[in-house]
């Protein structure tokens, strides 16, 4: 029965990279449980390594899953947070923020301006 994943670990001497291989089983019954493993599920893999100051640089698009023909294999590489990468990561963040906002406000003007009509019931 496909109930646990396999995986490999790879780290550096200076532990400032890693490179983390994960392998889901195939399902064969109707009864066995469904596997899934994204990119949070590999921090935690990590952190419970003692490996939590690493960061994701690269992996897969979609999360793995054992589920009909998902990805089950994928591979994860890790490295330190750069000063420069967090900065540009929060200028991203404020930004789409903003828009959000914006969108928002407009979706609510366009609302306001309806007007609805009264259903009288004799």
């Amino acid at each position: 029965m496909a109930t646990d994943y396999s995986y490999d670990l790879e780290v550096s001497k200076d532990t400032k990279t890693a490179t983390l291989t994960v392998s889901l089983p195939g399902r064969t019954h109707a009864r066995e449980p469904i596997l899934e493993f994204d990119n949070k599920a590999a921090l935690r893999l990590l952190d419970t390594k003692g490996l939590g100051h690493l960061v994701i640089t690269d992996g897969p698009d979609t999360r793995l899953s054992n589920w009909s023909n998902g990805a089950r294999k994928g591979v994860w590489t890790f490295g330190v947070e750069s000063s420069t990468t967090t900065t540009a990561t929060a200028d991203t963040t404020n930004t789409s923020n903003t828009n959000t906002a914006t969108t928002t406000n407009t979706t609510n003007t366009k609302s306001s301006t309806r007007s609805r009509s009264k259903k009288t019931t004799k």
